[in-house]
């Protein structure tokens, strides 16, 4: 060929490639200066000014609260952290709400801003009578007046017994074991625990007591390793620290090995003596062994990672987060955790409030520190042990991290860095799609994603991971990821049957989790009754050929025969199966025993465990003037804030529940396990003809929602329940008054019926309804009174106990 036109031929390809190279570059800078820029800018006028009046108190609001109060109250104030029983402190502050109300006419209608203020818990132990006082401040930031609230809001002054311990008083229980309690029984310490004075750690149970005036808890001993919640040495102390002095305490009880001894000066006799039945554990090298963390083997390939490919598309300003369909405001609640409020989509408000009330978790041992254990983890802080978030860990790495200031046992402000993340998370799956092949070709879909709203408390043994979820269709989700160390008991006798063992000598004991949240919807006008939810995922655990059961016992224990405690217990059947061990995460157990006083295999509801089998046994039902308050808490938002809506038109109460009972296979850290409320199941949408309807109507994998046509023809193992609300319970319902408004509602409560296959009578206002559902043994239960209770359960006969009498009969 000639040269000549291999050059030419060169030429032409250099000068097309330099075009092709410029159309693309051009293309490329048009289209970041016109769409992307364009698309995701937010307007500022989008953050309103007005809702920083649910912002967390700042450093300076804190700081002038706590000059205040050592000026106005003419007392000594100790700092909390280094203060004894006897002295006077200052245990939290916190932001006082203002009522909703108020609220809303500031934010809706240009009411004048309410006052800013803050609740403040003040120890007063050096009083003639002390007691826990609380008084509200303002208006910050240059407060001028206190108000004491604690008759209001309690009934009555607050013992000083009652309140929550300090820091400062676990360290001196722990001083006064080693100090005082451990050398009256030298021989046993040494010769049985190897006991060198720093080898034993200790952790307290609660409640402090079994009756009212107590202050008595239970110290559960361990070995002092990494993770020593895995190694308990069998040795427990019940320690009264009620005195104001801490040399004038002393101990009630211990335990060991099954055996109960008047102090630790019997113990030491007896052993002396040979009559102390001993079990030596094997010393654990200071990793911790089996609750190291630390990694077994090499790390791994980095594996993937969720990143923001472009700018995020929300924006963070202040105490309010907007995306391109949500904003809403949020705060941290030194004692409940993560509160939002003023969620809006798409513009519109569809709940004023959303957030955590409490996590709970009830234990069952044959060891008295376990048996006797009932956390409320609110009472000891979830927003206080709040730390830090750790990157590419417990959120994405491009997240927005958030910081929290929050005031608690301290002398001044404490600032977490990073406790709150952001994140816009692909869901890896759709949101909706659709590819069609019939008459014309097409495809359709809207991409899977969610912006996350993610904090994490560490409270003592447990990590429970707080999820708000906002979805693209309008759906919330509220999830509880709790993962962390399991709480264990020493294994001896009969403890198989409170737990499964995860070590030599140590019993994962059975456990239930119950999970609090609170919902203010507010989705257009209302009508005059409420609506209340309950929740109550299965009874979960974890097994491997054993099939368990949640009964419940009651034991009369040695330290206190007057209060017989009920106990959660594990029932197992052994299975013929050759599946091998097998981890049940999210499987529910068939339970087949009774509780209430009934012959409905239906505790699924893990609270139910605690409750005796005898009928006659059973608490009286409560009263119907007292329904309202089954959700309420003395110390829940609502009353701690003196909201007096909270639980008005569209105020919803939510929990959950799970029951696990851990094995070894689990080591050293629990799972993360998952509990979720989708706000597609429970939004309600008012539209422009004030009908409810139902948006977003899913079920759960577990949900079997079968046809009920009637209890005619019903396939074998099916059958039917009714539940009848007699007139007189109903009565202080006021229904709509118009007969238009009636007839919306009476369209809604059939629509809501035919929904979920449920038949049911067409409502008369305030009157009997029957209605009839067929069931599963996983199947969600759904009935509703005239008056739009709704009433969820798990399985057969599980509902909400809103009226004094409920009927439930098989059919």
């Amino acid at each position: 060929m000639n040269v000549k036109a291999v050059l030419l031929v060169l030429l032409l390809a250099l000068v097309v490639i330099f075009a092709l190279v410029c159309v693309l570059l051009t293309r490329g800078e048009a289209h970041t200066h016109c769409g992307y820029q364009a698309r995701y800018t937010f307007p500022e006028h989008l953050h309103s000014e007005r809702r920083w009046l649910f912002a967390d108190l700042s450093q300076d609001e804190i700081s002038h609260v706590v000059q205040y109060l050592k000026t106005s109250l003419g007392l000594v104030l100790e700092d909390a952290s280094r203060a004894n029983p006897s002295d006077n402190c200052i245990y939290s502050i916190d932001l006082q709400l203002p009522p909703k109300a108020e609220s809303l006419s500031y934010l809706d209608h240009g009411g004048s801003r309410p006052p800013r203020q803050a609740l403040v818990v003040v120890y007063f132990g050096n009083q003639p009578h002390p007691n826990v006082t609380e008084f509200v401040v303002g208006p910050l930031p240059e407060p001028t007046y206190h108000r004491d609230v604690t008759v209001e809001k309690y009934g009555g002054q607050v013992p000083y017994y009652r309140r929550a311990p300090l820091l400062a008083e676990y360290k001196q229980m722990n001083i006064f074991l080693h100090h005082a309690v451990f050398p009256k029984a030298p021989s046993f310490m040494k010769e049985v625990l190897d006991y060198d004075g720093t080898n034993v750690a200790a952790m307290t149970t609660s409640p402090r007591g079994l009756k009212s005036g107590d202050r008595a808890t239970w110290i559960v001993l361990f070995q002092n390793v990494t993770g020593y919640f895995l190694h308990p040495i069998g040795l427990e102390v019940m320690l009264d620290h009620s005195h104001l002095n801490s040399s004038q305490w002393n101990v009630k009880n211990v335990f060991y090995n099954g055996q109960y001894y008047r102090d630790f000066t019997q113990l030491e006799r007896e052993f002396t003596e040979g009559r102390v039945t001993v079990e030596k554990v094997k010393k654990v090298p200071a990793d911790g062994d089996i609750s190291s963390m630390k990694p077994k083997a090499d790390h791994a390939e980095q594996g993937p990672l969720n990143f923001e490919s472009s700018e995020p598309r929300y924006h963070v300003r202040n105490n309010q987060i907007r995306s391109l369909s949500w904003n809403f405001a949020f705060r941290i609640d030194v004692s409940r955790g993560p509160r939002l409020f003023d969620i809006r989509f798409k513009g519109q408000r569809v709940i004023y409030e959303l957030s955590v009330q409490d996590a709970m978790s009830v234990y069952g041992s044959s060891n008295p520190g376990g048996m006797l254990t009932r956390y409320m983890d609110a009472s000891f802080g979830i927003g206080k042990y709040m730390y830090s978030l750790m990157r590419g860990v417990d959120c994405p790495y491009s997240a927005t991290y958030l910081d929290v200031s929050l005031f608690s046992e301290a002398e001044k402000p404490r600032v977490t860095k990073d406790a709150i993340c952001v994140f816009e998370q692909d869901l890896g799956s759709p949101i909706r799609r659709h590819y069609s092949k019939f008459n014309s070709i097409y495809y359709g879909g809207l991409p899977g994603t969610a912006l996350v709203f993610r904090s994490v408390s560490t409270v003592g043994n447990y990590d429970y991971l707080w999820d708000f979820v906002f979805y693209p269709n309008g759906a919330i989700e509220s999830k509880i990821h709790a993962t962390g160390y399991i709480s264990s008991s020493f294994l001896y006798g009969s403890g198989l049957d409170y737990g499964n063992k995860v070590g030599d000598h140590t019993l994962g004991t059975i456990h239930t989790h119950f999970f609090a949240f609170k919902v203010d919807l507010d989705v257009g006008d209302s009508f005059s009754c409420n609506f209340y939810f309950n929740h109550f995922l299965g009874l979960y655990g974890f097994c491997s050929t054993l099939s368990l059961d949640a009964g419940s016992t009651l034991l009369t224990v040695f330290f206190s025969i007057d209060h017989p405690a009920f106990s959660p217990t594990v029932i197992g059947t052994l299975q013929s199966t050759n599946l091998g061990p097998t981890i049940g995460i999210g499987n529910a157990f068939s339970v087949n025993h009774s509780h209430f006083g009934t012959d409905s295999p239906s505790h699924r509801s893990a609270m139910l465990s605690l409750v005796p089998t005898s009928a006659s046994t059973t608490p009286p039902l409560i009263p119907k003037k007292k329904r309202h308050k089954l959700s309420v808490f003395p110390s829940s938002s609502s009353v701690r804030s003196a909201d007096p809506v909270a639980l008005n038109h569209h105020s919803v109460q939510l929990s959950t529940s799970t029951h696990p009972s851990p094995v070894s296979m689990l080591l050293p850290l629990l799972p993360k396990f998952s509990l979720k409320f989708d706000g597609s199941q429970w939004l309600l949408q008012w539209d422009s003809a004030s009908h409810i309807s139902r948006t977003q109507t899913t079920s759960s994998p577990d949900t079997d929602l079968a046809s009920s046509s009637g209890s005619e023809g019903e396939a074998e193992g099916d059958s039917a329940c009714y539940v009848t609300i007699p007139d007189s319970d109903v009565e202080e319902c006021s229904p709509p008054s118009s007969s238009e408004a009636m007839q919306n509602y009476s369209d809604f409560v059939l629509r809501m019926a035919k929904s979920i296959n449920l038949p049911m009578h067409h409502p008369k206002p305030c009157h009997t309804i029957t209605c009839s559902v067929k069931y599963r043994p996983r199947m969600l239960l759904l009935c509703t009174s005239p008056c739009s209770h709704l009433f969820f359960s798990n399985g057969r006969g599980i509902f909400q106990k809103d009226f004094s009498t409920i009927c439930l009969q098989e059919k």
